[in-house]
């Protein structure tokens, strides 16, 4: 696993050079993203492109029927030298990998949003808005629905997390309890 990270670190910052060369980090990113969507989201796609029994010149072939012309040269040289250096399994990570590049760059971070019930977009747009006056960058909210949760909401950036969460002060009020009475029977 540190193998495939180290992978993903590397091809992303070389691709991540090329794009900002080129003017390109965005579109290199949507792009990336793109492509890795298509690979989530169609699992018997991934797996035949990853499949050692296809050989390497017709998984190449597909790919150049599937994104030529679609994204960028660098990017799709890119996810062919993956593939002919049977790296393909790390791609998800270099998407995922660039996008954390040009995030950095571009002055911006991911703030995942935890939520018992859905937000509207209007809420999520004015929460993500007190967060950047909050930390002084653009946020770019994820969100998931959480039922556990029971109400209020989680905003997770980076490894720094906000809770205001009913479940989150539920469980700080029982630690506390615990806290007091622990005292109280040593008192």
């Amino acid at each position: 696993m540190k193998r495939d990270a180290a992978v993903a670190r590397r091809y992303a910052r070389a691709l991540f050079e090329i794009a900002r060369e080129r003017g390109a980090v965005e579109r290199y990113g949507e792009q990336l993203r793109a492509i890795a969507g298509a690979l989530t989201a169609d699992a018997d796609l991934y797996r035949l492109l990853r499949h050692p029994g296809i050989a390497v010149e017709t998984r190449l072939r597909w790919v150049d029927g599937a994104w030529a012309g679609r994204v960028d040269e660098p990017v799709l040289r890119l996810f062919k030298f993956m593939i002919r250096r049977r790296r393909e399994d790390a791609w998800i990570a270099v998407a995922g990998e660039y996008g954390r590049l040009e995030d950095e760059a571009l002055g911006r971070v991911r703030a995942r949003v935890r939520t018992a019930f859905p937000l509207s977009e209007a809420e999520l747009s004015a929460l993500a808005s007190a967060f950047e006056r909050k930390i002084g960058k653009k946020v770019l909210p994820e969100q998931e629905v959480d039922r556990g949760l029971i109400g209020g909401l989680q905003v997770r950036i980076g490894d720094r997390l906000y809770d205001g969460s009913v479940r989150g002060k539920l469980e700080r009020l029982k630690r506390s309890l615990e806290r007091q009475a622990t005292g109280v029977e040593q008192g």
